[in-house]
């Protein structure tokens, strides 16, 4: 807490430290949709009481969301009795910088006191809330032909404003604090206001691009805008026709393929890195650092936007890329609150328990016996507390946090047997469809019949969205999920069930955990969200606590050098090369260094690094820079060639070079060329020894998968492909095929293989330039054909909007000829939606709809 107090938190201190709010309090919380029978209740002494404290805490700088949390409890409870506490509650949302709420208040049948949202019948004074009307001035979003009344909360408002006046910001701020509603908005202002604006939003996975593009689209269509670019594919834009607005929303890696691939001379005016903190995640946290580097060198004036959550130290930032202009904001206030249930169970009984950050010690909620046919039902599970505490205590919207992929979907099959059918007209038709396109055994269809569904990373990303459209509307109650959501999966639920959490092998980190936890409550739906942690004492790693939320921000990159020298030393000293798990981030810091050593006029990265952590210790980093200029000399590749595949170590990359000077290197050619099959297999079986060190049949089995998914066969034709040559399959076996196959594609072929096929090209190009040898023959665009899972333009293109694989193949044969570019595709669509509607399912059609 700061040390200089206003006179407001002064008060605060005091007044939280009596005994009659903490037991007015204790009992305002035991009110709370905790999933109990107890008939706690106020009487209106206590009530305002507490609303005397609110209106107190929503002045002070440390505890409005102490304020906030007050007056929804009271407000949600007791509205309805009392008819004049909605305006008392609305007076504290709003001095509690949470003016969007009014409007969940307002809906729920309640008086716009204020009129912020609608005129109210019951005027009151202007002259005895004058802070009332400077905060609606202030607040209020300014798009002067907007109809509609829409409010900033105090964060928002802020950081909008310092948008708005052209600074780059770090903003840090709980996950339903409504960032992406805040730079939706910035975005629409500079749209209209802007001749020419090209944006590039990084988002940490493929998985989240289309909930992205499909976002940012439904957005900016409230603000009446739709004559913009919105693209996901880093060589969308046409040579052509030039866009004056261009919005790319990609991953580092397909970003990292626009600036160093593809020749992309626009300015670049704004670039927005959502889940910023991922510069600390192994497998991309330094190709992350490299794409936001390379931007601000490339573009001076570039506009820079760090979101993450619940950082400690926002500034972080500025000190890695060296930004003196950097300004950093962070808010722990969120319009939704998160309740912490610490449930403890036995074989025999139960204990709830309330924690909270006001109070040292928690507060007892409930217990109770567990009635033996009850846990008769879980007999045989291994986590059978998850699936009691779930069935005892959910709600309507309920996830389930499961630590792997099988125990996903399988407690997701045991707990939907647990329940009666539950089917209406928008499941039916996702069982329709997934009978079709996937296969009529896939257990997610089972599930589906009973309102439960699973949800992980590896699912096509078009079923995802389907379970999660599902969910949003209340056609399935139970998510069963994996860290998923914690790449930033926007599915926030009522209830969320934890037990001994775990991302990977590693126990969840405390990050990792309010990141999930941030998912309980849905913003504007509900005044909070409830996190039941299950058996704490037996959780390994973070255990939460609430008066503990904000994490370190750190780069993978300083962490490596820090505590790696010795292996990094030893790898530029080709004696460890056995780079697996928490190592691999070696191989992509020495590229980047010998990048910068290769880049004339570069500045020296030991002094880079010196200033950005005192940690470094200069003798062991001028060992490391004698080694790296060592490397560096022996690289004959150009340096453009080497950064364009800077997560492959360059002495590899040299040695494939020397490979092709001294054979005759096998061509990748496009897929309709009639050796292309064969070659491709070849490709494949080079990778399999060169780059994975490994002697097997793999490039046997992936190869024909490769084509088929090349030439846009169906995931039900895939999963036939893979069937195959199997006989007597049980469901089981099936299901585990199936996910076999998502993984294949998605982790194999679609990442690894991708990878390493991308810098075989790369180097081949290379060598035949230098070579004198026609270079047009070799399909340089065959990675991206791989991970978009089709070589047709029209595909392509459909994709790049943000359709999914599956609409994109349904509609091509629909079309005459060839588009142009995305605007030409998106005219063709509205042009012709009777068209599309008629002849494709009314799955895909809705999946249209969403995206125009």
């Amino acid at each position: 807490m700061s040390s200089n107090l206003s006179i407001y938190d002064e008060v605060a201190v005091d007044l939280i430290k009596t005994d009659i709010f903490k037991r007015n309090y204790e009992d305002l919380l035991k009110l709370q949709h905790l999933g109990t029978r107890s008939t706690t209740s106020l009487d209106l002494d206590q009530i305002q009481f507490l609303l005397r404290s609110a209106s107190v805490f929503c002045f002070s700088d440390e505890f409005k969301q102490l304020a906030y949390k007050i007056a929804a409890i009271l407000s949600e409870r007791y509205s309805k009795k009392y008819g004049e506490l909605t305006n008392i509650v609305q007076y504290i949302m709003i001095c509690s910088g949470q003016i969007p709420v009014i409007k969940k208040i307002v809906d729920d049948g309640n008086v716009d006191y204020f009129s912020f949202y609608h005129e109210s019948d019951i005027p009151f004074n202007p002259f005895l809330f004058k802070d009332i009307i400077i905060k609606q001035a202030n607040n209020m979003l300014p798009m002067e032909e907007d109809t509609n009344k829409m409010y900033f909360t105090d964060f928002q408002s802020k950081s909008f404003n310092d948008l708005m006046d052209g600074e780059s910001i770090s903003l840090s701020a709980p996950t339903s604090a409504g960032k992406s509603f805040l730079l939706v908005a910035y975005l629409a202002k500079k749209i209209k206001e802007d001749d020419k604006l090209n944006v590039v939003y990084i988002v940490p996975t493929k998985a989240l691009i289309s909930q992205v593009l499909k976002d940012i689209k439904l957005e900016l269509k409230k603000f009446d805008i739709t004559d913009i670019l919105i693209s996901s594919s880093p060589k969308s834009y046409s040579e052509e026709n030039s866009y004056g607005k261009k919005i790319f929303v990609l991953t580092q890696e397909r970003f990292h393929n626009l600036l160093f691939d593809v020749d992309f001379n626009d300015p670049l005016h704004i670039l927005i890195i959502d889940e910023a903190h991922k510069v600390s995640d192994l497998s991309r946290g330094i190709i992350l650092e490299e794409v936001i580097e390379e931007a601000i060198k490339r573009y001076p004036n570039l506009q820079k936007i760090f979101l993450s959550p619940f950082s400690k130290n926002p500034e972080k930032f500025a000190e890695m890329f060296r930004l003196k202009d950097l300004k950093s904001e962070k808010t722990k206030l969120s319009p939704v609150s998160q309740n912490i249930l610490k449930l403890d169970i036995e074989s025999n009984n139960y204990s709830l328990c309330l924690s909270t950050a006001e109070f040292d010690k928690d507060i007892f909620v409930a217990t109770d016996e567990i009635l033996e046919n009850e846990s008769e039902k879980f007999s045989g599970i291994d986590d059978w507390q998850l699936l009691w505490a779930t069935k005892k205590f959910g709600g309507d919207f309920n996830i389930i946090y499961c630590n792997s992929r099988k125990k996903c979907v399988d407690y997701a099959v045991f707990f939907s047997s647990l329940l009666p059918p539950h089917t209406n007209d928008n499941i039916n038709e996702v069982i329709s469809f997934l009978k079709e396109y996937v296969h009529k055994d896939y257990f997610l269809i089972k599930c589906l019949e009973k309102g439960v569904a699973y949800h992980y990373g590896g699912m096509p990303n078009q079923i995802r969205s389907l379970v999660e459209d599902l969910f949003k509307n209340k056609d399935v109650s139970y998510i069963f999920c994996t860290s998923t959501l914690l790449e930033g999966v926007n599915l926030p639920a009522q209830n969320i069930f934890i037990f001994k959490p775990k991302q990977g092998k590693p126990s969840m980190n405390r990050l990792n955990f309010w990141n999930l936890a941030g998912r309980a409550g849905r913003l504007l739906k509900d005044y909070y969200g409830n996190i039941f942690c299950i058996n704490i004492a037996e959780w390994k790693g973070y255990k939460p606590d609430p008066k503990d939320v904000e994490h370190e921000i750190e780069s993978i990159l300083e962490n490596v050098i820090i505590e790696k020298d010795k292996e990094i030393m030893e790898y530029l000293k080709g004696l460890y090369f056995n780079l697996k798990g928490k190592d691999k981030p070696i191989e992509q810091a020495v590229t980047k260094f010998v990048i910068q050593s290769m880049k004339i006029g570069e500045t020296d990265f030991v002094e880079d690094l010196l200033k950005r952590n005192s940690k470094f210790k200069i003798d062991k980093l001028k060992a490391i820079k004698e080694e790296i200029h060592k490397m560096a000399e022996k690289i004959e590749i150009p340096v453009n060639v080497i950064q364009k595949n800077s997560s492959i170590n360059p002495q590899k990359q040299q040695k494939l070079l020397k490979f092709f000077r001294e054979n005759h290197p096998v061509v990748p050619l496009h897929p309709t060329d009639t050796n292309s099959f064969n070659n491709l297999k070849s490709i494949y079986k080079f990778i399999n020894t060169f780059f994975l060190e490994k002697n097997d049949n793999t490039h046997e089995y992936l190869t024909p998968l490769t084509f088929n998914w090349l030439n846009d066969k169906s995931i039900s034709e895939l999963i036939k492909f893979k069937l195959h040559t199997a006989n007597n399959l049980t469901e089981k076996m099936i299901n585990k095929h199936i996910d076999d196959l998502f993984s294949d594609i998605n982790d194999k072929i679609g990442y690894e293989y991708q990878k390493y096929l991308k810098c075989y090209i790369d180097i081949l190009r290379h060598y035949y330039d230098e070579s004198g040898y026609d270079s047009s023959i070799i399909c340089e665009n065959l990675p991206m054909y791989i991970e978009f899972g089709t070589y047709k333009t029209n595909v392509l293109i459909l994709q790049s909007i943000g359709l999914s694989r599956s609409t994109a193949i349904a509609i091509n044969p629909l079309v005459r000829g060839t588009f142009s570019d995305e605007m030409d595709c998106l005219k063709w669509i509205k042009m012709n939606m009777v068209l599309i509607r008629n002849n494709i399912s009314r799955v895909l059609f809705k999946e249209v709809e969403k995206n125009i």
